[in-house]
């Protein structure tokens, strides 16, 4: 796999595939050739209002399409995003807005923190993105992608530039700021090519946050391999479960609370996944009863801890 920043890969892939979905979302579904012009049309707009190299856009947004065009659309703008948590609490978002000296803010009226008073207290915010619709001064996401340009930003990244701050805390401290640059972000799409945990051919199916770091690495698999992403925006176990046998899911990675409640769902007794390659906990340590039932349902996966 060619070393080359996340946004570049996408480009390449996008080229390379097409019309091939790369995400799916309940009744929705984007193309590659489609994720990568959207992008391009966000990171023009991005750069229109003077956003670039080490700029701050924090990313408010339950998993959804979107996300992933936020995401992609700020590295391609050069700038470093912060993605932040659904449950993050007013006074929490206000706080890491002005540590993380956030430009831009991309959020959705039903957040279930008032977003635009937090925004406004960050003195250097200068604009809000509202999804899909805003109202007053803040920005239509939804107009930008339909009026934005789609050719690709004459960005130039490095692999030692800034591409992504996390807040992560564990359980039981303040928030710290976690800043990766671009090399970070070809980090797992390389590991996973090379053990054959990552394919073209692969459908994944993401419960995981895109906020949080195991969530961004679906959205790199993509951009790097190719991959489809069914996306889930809230984790249902029986729903989960049904996915994977619709879309005849091929791997996923996810917490051990998560996989031992699928696991034990009536669902998971009848579903066919006989497509599943493999399956990844990552953050603890797996249930043993949940272990040994994946076994015997599924005796032609991997499982990895």
């Amino acid at each position: 796999m060619e070393e080359k920043p996340v946004f570049q890969a996408l480009m390449s892939t996008a080229a390379a595939v097409g019309d091939k979905p790369a995400f799916v979302q309940r009744h929705r579904s984007i193309s590659f050739r489609r994720w990568a012009e959207d992008s391009c049309r966000f990171a023009n707009f991005l750069r229109s209002l003077g956003v670039g190299a080490g700029d701050k856009v924090a990313l408010h947004l339950p998993n959804s399409i979107e996300y992933a065009v936020a995401q992609f659309g700020t590295w391609g703008a050069g700038a470093v995003s912060v993605p932040l948590d659904m449950a993050i609490t007013g006074d929490r978002l206000e706080k890491t807005l002005r540590h993380c000296e956030a430009k831009v803010l991309v959020t959705v009226p039903e957040a279930p923190v008032d977003s635009r008073a937090a925004a406004a207290a960050a003195p250097a915010l200068t604009d809000l993105v509202m999804l899909p619709e805003g109202d007053g001064g803040e920005h239509s996401f939804s107009r930008i992608i339909a009026d934005g340009d789609p050719s690709p930003p004459a960005t130039e990244v490095a692999p030692s530039d800034h591409s992504v701050i996390y807040y992560t805390s564990g359980t039981t401290s303040e928030p710290k700021a976690i800043l990766w640059n671009h090399r970070h972000l070809t980090a797992a799409p390389m590991i996973m090519r090379l053990f054959d945990y990552a394919r073209a051919s692969d459908v994944t199916l993401c419960a995981v946050p895109l906020s949080h770091g195991g969530g961004t690495v679906y959205l790199q698999n993509a951009a790097y391999h190719g991959t489809t992403v069914v996306m889930m925006t809230q984790f249902r176990p029986g729903e989960f479960v049904r996915l994977c046998e619709k879309h005849r899911v091929t791997c996923f990675h996810i917490v051990p609370a998560i996989f031992a409640a699928v696991v034990m769902t009536e669902e998971f007794t009848e579903a066919d996944l006989s497509a599943l390659r493999w399956v990844t906990n990552f953050g603890a340590v797996i249930n043993e009863a949940a272990v040994r039932r994946f076994g015997e349902r599924c005796p032609g996966a991997k499982l990895l801890n």
